[in-house]
């Protein structure tokens, strides 16, 4: 059976990996969401929203609202643009 220093121990060490980990995962979650969060709109965004727009508008977002998100998100990829 351990004993409680053993125990101790382990514990503190765990928590030395899982401290030293934050940073890093952190900076990773930053930038993946700055591609999200990015206020930039360059041409090829803009004409891709205007596009995709227009083929979902179509779509009652109240009745057919999953087919309206899906055709939507797929006109975005065909345009090379994160929904």
């Amino acid at each position: 059976m351990p004993n409680v220093k053993t125990c101790l121990t382990a514990l503190s060490l765990g928590l030395a990996v899982v401290a030293s980990a934050s940073p890093g995962l952190a900076r990773e979650r930053y930038q993946t969401q700055h591609l999200y969060l990015s206020t930039e709109m360059n041409g090829s965004r803009e004409k891709a929203l205007r596009d995709c727009n227009a083929e979902v508008a179509p779509w009652n977002n109240r009745d057919w609202q999953t087919m309206q998100i899906i055709r939507y998100n797929g006109c975005m990829e065909r345009h090379g643009q994160m929904p």
